[in-house]
């Protein structure tokens, strides 16, 4: 009985040693320069991929942001640009800072950005985390973030809005579209 008890523990501090082991591999993983770079180029397949899917949302949401804009002069920042798949919904003109922790997104961003270089300006691309932006306070008329607060665990979504706040210039009336659909963690916020 014993020896089936030292078995049990035995197996037991394996997995939780192996799961340890995993984690860690998982966060190399992620974190590394080659997969950052594969990450870039599939998130822009992706994004041709269902651009059909949301286009009537992301036009509504783009046209109301225009009108903000016409009352709040300034730039707009994009938390997770990626590859700069809103591109096509902006109002002309923009002015924009773009923040992606990826930066080999970068590249991809820019290419697209030829496209569309009459709606968009790039003020400037800052690799940062949502929640550390390296914006300043008060600075910005309208901040952009789609397919990021479902992606981040409930406390980087809090220090993600926290820092959406902080960006903002004060506003009289400011508008906030969620659009979260269940099972996402950040639902429950």
């Amino acid at each position: 009985m014993a020896s089936i008890f030292l078995l049990v523990c035995t197996v037991a501090l394996i997995a939780a040693i192996a799961a340890v082991i995993l984690e860690k591999a998982r966060k190399i993983l992620i974190t590394s320069s080659w997969y950052k770079r594969i990450f870039a180029a599939g998130e822009a397949q992706f994004a041709e991929t269902t651009r059909k899917l949301f286009a009537p949302l992301k036009e509504q949401i783009f046209t109301d942001l225009g009108k903000h804009l016409k009352i709040v002069k300034g730039d707009v920042l994009e938390i997770g640009i990626g590859s700069g798949e809103n591109f096509d919904y902006y109002p002309p003109g923009t002015s924009l800072i773009a923040v992606d922790c990826n930066p080999h997104v970068e590249n991809v961003l820019k290419a697209r950005l030829e496209k569309t270089a009459d709606r968009v300006h790039l003020k400037k691309f800052v690799v940062a985390s949502a929640a550390q932006l390296d914006v300043e306070d008060n600075s910005v008329a309208a901040v952009v973030c789609t397919l990021v607060l479902c992606s981040i665990d409930d406390d980087q979504t809090r220090k993600t809005l926290q820092e959406v706040k902080r960006v903002l210039k004060p506003v009289s009336n400011t508008s906030v579209y969620f659009r979260v659909e269940p099972p996402c963690r950040c639902s429950s916020l």
